[in-house]
C-alpha cells in the first residue's frame, strides 16, 4: 500500500510491461529497473533473479515467452530509454553487440561512454536534448557550458578511437536510422540479436 492505495510492486509492473507493450518501451523498463547508478544517485528498483522470480511466479500467462526474452535482454548499464531504444535497435539490425559504459581514462580524466565495439574501435553516443536543456541534467551549468564541456569531451575520445558517431533520439529509435548511422560508423551487420518468441 501507497497512500492507501494498493499497487504491484516494481518487479510485477515490470514483468507486466515486459509481456504487453512496444519492444523498445519493455526493455526500456527492464532496463530502467535493473539500472545501477555510479556514485549510488539512484537505488536499484530490482535484480534480474527478482524479475526471473517474479516471472516464474506469474507462470503461465499471455506473454510470457516475450517477457522471459526483455529480460533476460536487460541490463544494469543503460542510462536512459533512448540507450534502451537504441540497443534494441542495434540488435535488431544485427550489429555485434556493444560493450556498455566504456570508460576510458584520457589525459587524466575518466570518460564514460554509451557504446563501444572493441573490434572495430568505435564508439557510439546517444544524447538527447535534455542533456543540453533540461536544468536537473545541466546541474547548474548554461547550456553554452554543457556543450562546450561535451565537445571537449567528444574531442578527447575522438583522439583515443578510431570512430566515433553520435545520434539523437529521432535516430536511435529508428531502426532503418540508426542502421544508416552505424553502416557509416564501418559496423558490419549480421542475423538478428533479439528475437521474440
Amino acid at each position: 500500500m501507497i497512500d492507501g492505495l494498493q499497487v504491484t510492486s516494481v518487479a510485477r509492473t515490470v514483468v507486466d510491461l515486459a509481456a504487453t507493450v512496444d519492444l523498445k518501451s519493455a526493455v526500456a523498463a527492464v532496463d530502467r529497473a535493473l539500472f545501477v547508478a555510479k556514485f549510488g544517485r539512484h537505488p536499484v528498483l530490482a535484480t534480474k533473479a527478482d524479475l526471473l522470480t517474479t516471472w516464474e511466479r506469474m507462470l503461465p500467462f499471455p506473454g510470457s515467452a516475450r517477457a522471459r526474452t526483455v529480460i533476460e535482454f536487460g541490463t544494469e548499464y543503460s542510462g536512459s530509454s533512448l540507450e534502451s531504444g537504441s540497443r534494441v535497435n542495434i540488435a535488431l539490425c544485427g550489429f555485434p553487440e556493444p560493450e556498455l559504459q566504456r570508460v576510458f581514462i584520457i589525459d587524466g580524466t575518466e570518460y564514460n561512454t554509451d557504446f563501444y565495439w572493441l573490434d572495430y574501435d568505435a564508439v557510439g553516443e546517444a544524447d538527447g536534448k535534455g542533456k543540453y536543456f533540461d536544468p536537473r541534467m545541466l546541474a547548474g551549468l548554461t547550456p553554452e557550458e554543457a556543450l562546450y564541456r561535451e565537445k571537449q569531451r567528444e574531442d578527447a575520445i575522438r583522439r583515443r578511437v578510431s570512430g566515433f558517431t553520435r545520434w539523437d533520439s529521432p535516430v536511435g529509435m529508428s531502426q532503418y536510422r540508426l542502421r544508416l548511422r552505424l553502416l557509416e560508423l564501418g559496423l558490419p551487420t549480421g542475423r538478428p540479436r533479439l528475437f521474440l518468441r
